[in-house]
């Protein structure tokens, strides 16, 4: 499986007093990049999922800071790869870089669970979506 990068401009209001990166933030651009991953590079459409009664839920999240988080006001890559398809999880390993991709300030993993809403279990990713997903 292949890495999926997007550039991210986080807004004034993105940073603390201190000019660093709220926490919070490097969740919602993990989550962000996935999307972007499962349309531009799967060509899933991410409301499918919610159309049939399920959802993507976090079962696990790890981040590890390597730099300062020194990019205030400059544009940030984050980077995510799916790294293994097992039964219902899907393991993304992520990482944020400046701008112009030189210096790492933050990787990670994040795993998801496929989940039914409606019947309340965790259910196996369809071999269709694992075939896009090994072949992209």
């Amino acid at each position: 499986m292949l890495q999926h990068a997007i550039q991210i401009s986080p807004r004034f209001s993105d940073y603390n007093v201190q000019g660093l990166l709220k926490w919070s933030l490097h969740f919602d651009f993990v989550c962000e990049a996935q999307l972007a991953q499962f349309t531009t590079r799967y060509g899933i459409r991410f409301a499918k999922y919610q159309e049939v009664g399920q959802r993507w839920n976090i079962k696990n999240y790890q981040i590890n800071m390597h730099e300062d988080n020194a990019w205030l006001m400059q544009p940030i890559w984050v980077v995510t790869d799916i790294t293994k398809l097992s039964g219902s999880n899907q393991f993304v390993e992520f990482s944020f870089w400046n701008s112009d991709q030189t210096l790492k300030y933050a990787s990670g993993s994040i795993q998801f669970e496929l989940f039914d809403m409606k019947k309340q279990v965790s259910i196996a990713i369809s071999e269709d979506d694992k075939m896009l997903f090994q072949k992209n």
